[in-house]
């Protein structure tokens, strides 16, 4: 699977209307992506956990690492990288709710599917055969032994069952590969007017008499918001702690790990655990600041930590108690308790922000109504004082849109439009950005008739219903799952 779905992601087709669902299924786990080590918190943690199951730091680590490589993404903004990061963790939460999913309904995968995919993998291979040697070598060189990294194809083959159960995307994969070449070659120019929120109604314009009128007459509509977004205004639990981690491994069992930890319970006196905990703990991301893991609230944490920290008295040391990491003891330096700011204090800010995006949704109606012909077009962009800017020419095989990025909207738009209508009539908006679309031009691939690129474009359409279809059932899953991120995690990474 490994090196047959690396070519996949490349085809231009996949990187067009499959980048969602193949983040959605995560099949690019590779064989050296593998890795054993689970740490806890700081460079190697737990990122998220998923109905209370945990997802490692080391398999993050090691996806966030494939998907930047093959998105030719070497250097990273900081604000790039937190959107990566974010992309990769969904697409790992997606991946356990699947397989959550597959084990529910009772799907299995038998030893000779196993068997059978094993066969295909040409690391594997010895003269174009399956080697029992060589299969045994490169697990064993990569820290596994073979029932867990059996496990990791189980998983895999399981995703591949349930993707085939919720839509249907395989069935033209051979013609798509065949035309891949043709895709790649045609070009697409696209000229685009892109405008946040507050370019379309600025501050400014909130005038307070206007703020306090609607605060009036759409009191009832502030207060549903108020009731609806309660956590918006809430400042969470939250607790700062120091802890000392001995890990259990096959080779270190938990008797032992518990029983080093108790032995160094034991020592705990306190103004020593800072001391100890440099000393002794496995954590490598907190072990030199003395096991301290800061400030983090319930849901940063697993549940069995969270538990801990939020019983033991401020200034006190646990008990031993054990979580999917190993052995901890931790001790407790300070609290805060969860706090709602009142309805009061807080229903102007609440009155701005409704009165912004009702603006906002105005703004975007009169845009959408000039778009309706070119010479209106044209007045609005007079009257604004907006150009066009231009992506230059890219290939639909690219992984990101030139000035604009990753925006699956703009390239159906500009998809849709012809020499005798150029402008896309209407709005495309992602993460409260908003943009206008005009093809500028487009290049078919020379060595393609222009049905031949017609059928591209349709099995691309269709491939994207596909991803819908697929999409929604994730979102079923996503809404009645218990799903927690390690916010602090990535904001050290």
């Amino acid at each position: 699977m490994f090196e047959s779905v690396y070519k996949r992601r490349k085809n231009p087709l996949y990187n067009i209307a499959g980048w969602g669902l193949l983040g959605l299924i995560c099949l690019i786990f590779m064989f050296v992506g593998y890795s054993p080590d689970v740490d806890f918190m700081g460079s190697a943690s737990a990122v998220a956990s998923v109905n209370g199951e945990a997802i490692s730091y080391a398999d993050f680590s090691r996806y966030f690492e494939r998907v930047q490589e093959n998105r030719g993404s070497a250097q990273l903004s900081a604000a790039e990288r937190t959107k990566l990061q974010k992309e990769v963790v969904d697409s790992l939460v997606n991946r356990s709710l699947i397989l959550q999913s597959a084990r529910k309904q009772g799907i299995l995968v038998g030893a000779e599917e196993i068997r059978d995919f094993l066969r295909q993998i040409p690391q594997f291979q010895d003269n174009g055969q399956f080697s029992v040697l060589k299969y045994k070598e490169l697990v064993r060189a990569q820290g596994l032994s073979e029932a867990r990294f059996e496990e990791k194809i189980v998983e895999d083959l399981l995703i591949q069952k349930m993707n085939g159960l919720y839509q249907k995307i395989t069935a033209d994969d051979k013609m798509i590969q065949e035309q891949e070449d043709d895709v790649a070659k045609i070009k697409m120019d696209v000229q685009f007017i892109r405008k946040g929120k507050a370019e379309l109604v600025s501050d400014a314009e909130l005038s307070q008499s206007d703020v306090d009128a609607f605060a009036k007459s759409k009191g009832s509509d502030i207060s549903k918001y108020y009731k609806d977004h309660e956590k918006e205004f809430t400042t969470e639990d939250s607790a700062q702690a120091q802890h000392i981690l001995i890990k259990t491994t096959p080779e270190f069992t938990a008797e032992k790990a518990l029983a080093k930890l108790k032995e160094i319970a034991a020592q705990v006196k306190p103004d020593n655990f800072s001391e100890l905990a440099k000393k002794y703990s496995e954590d490598s991301g907190s072990k030199d600041r003395g096991g301290d893991l800061g400030f983090f609230t319930r849901e940063k944490m697993v549940k069995e930590f969270s538990d801990q920290a939020f019983s033991t008295p401020v200034g006190q040391v646990s008990s031993p108690f054990k979580s999917s990491f190993g052995y901890h003891i931790l001790k407790v330096n300070a609290r805060t308790e969860q706090k709602t700011k009142a309805f009061d204090e807080i229903k102007g800010e609440i009155a701005k922000k409704l009165l912004k995006e009702a603006k906002v949704g105005d703004a975007v109606k009169d845009i959408k109504q000039a778009l309706a012909t070119p010479e209106s077009t044209q007045a609005l962009l007079a009257k604004k004082g907006w150009t066009w800017d231009t992506t230059g020419p890219f290939g639909l095989g690219d992984m990101m849109i030139p000035k604009i990025g990753d925006n699956q909207g703009v390239i159906s738009a500009a998809m849709s439009l012809n020499d005798n209508s150029s402008i896309y009539k209407d709005v495309i908006e992602k993460d409260g950005v908003y943009y206008i679309v005009k093809r500028k031009s487009i290049e078919k691939a020379a060595v393609a008739s222009k049905e031949a690129n017609m059928d591209i474009f349709k099995q691309i359409f269709e491939r994207q219903k596909s991803y819908e279809t697929f999409q929604s059932w994730m979102d079923h899953l996503r809404k009645d799952a218990s799903i927690k991120i390690n916010e602090q995690i990535l904001s050290q990474n």
